[in-house]
C-alpha cells in the first residue's frame, strides 16, 4: 500500500482476480478478497494479538481471503513433477492500521487463521467457473496439497520520505511475515 490515511472509520472493499482474460490457468488462477473496516471490529477476540505502537486511534478491519493456485497446465491427469501443485487457501485475517501524521508514518499489523488444501474448495470453485464460462475443465486437483492449518502474523511499516502535493510521493517500506503459510522479510 501507499502511505495514506483512510479518512473514514468504516468501509467495505471487494477485490477479485481471475486469469479469465489470459486463459492461462498458470500458477495463480484466482483470488477473492473481502475487506471490512469498522470500529466495532475492535471487539473481535483476535484483535488482542495485534501490535499497536502509536498513541493514535487505530482503524480495525477483518478480511476474508480465498486464493487458488495451479501448475502450468490444468489438463493433465497426472502429477506434474517440478511444477507448482494445485492448492487453494481460505483465511480470515484481522488487521489494524495506525497512522502517525506528525512523523508521516504508518504501521499495520495482521493476524491470519485459515486452512489450505481440499477444505478450501479450490477444485469446486475452479470447476464451476470453468463450466459457467465453457472453458476447459481442470484436471489434477486430486493431487492438490493436503489440508493444513494457516496461522500467520504480519507487520508492515511505511515512512513518507518526500511528498510534492498529489504529484510525487517517495516512501520507505518494510514488511515481515511469519507463520505456517509463509515467512518473509522485505523492504523498499
Amino acid at each position: 500500500s501507499t502511505f495514506r490515511k483512510i479518512n473514514h472509520n468504516s468501509y467495505f472493499r471487494f477485490h477479485y482476480d481471475n486469469d479469465y482474460f489470459t486463459k492461462t490457468d498458470e500458477y495463480y488462477t484466482q483470488g477473492i478478497t473481502l475487506d471490512y473496516l469498522h470500529p466495532s471490529i475492535k471487539k473481535f477476540p483476535l484483535v488482542k494479538l495485534l501490535w499497536k505502537p502509536y498513541k493514535t486511534v487505530p482503524q480495525y478491519g477483518v478480511t476474508l481471503n480465498l486464493f487458488g493456485y495451479t501448475p502450468t497446465s490444468i489438463l493433465s491427469d497426472s502429477i506434474l513433477y517440478s511444477d507448482r501443485p494445485f492448492n487453494a487457501s481460505i483465511s480470515l485475517k484481522t488487521f489494524l492500521i495506525q497512522v502517525d501524521d506528525v512523523h508521516q508514518q504508518q504501521i499495520s499489523t495482521a493476524f491470519s487463521i485459515g486452512v489450505m488444501g481440499p477444505y478450501a474448495l479450490g477444485y469446486q470453485i475452479q470447476d464451476n467457473i470453468h463450466r459457467w464460462l465453457k472453458n476447459p475443465l481442470p484436471h489434477g486437483w486430486q493431487y492438490q496439497t493436503k489440508n493444513d492449518i494457516i496461522i500467520n502474523y504480519q507487520i508492515n511499516y511505511e515512512k513518507q520520505l518526500v511528498s510534492a502535493g498529489n504529484n510525487f510521493l517517495l516512501n520507505a517500506t518494510a514488511e515481515g511475515r511469519a507463520g505456517t503459510l509463509n515467512n518473509k522479510l522485505s523492504g523498499g
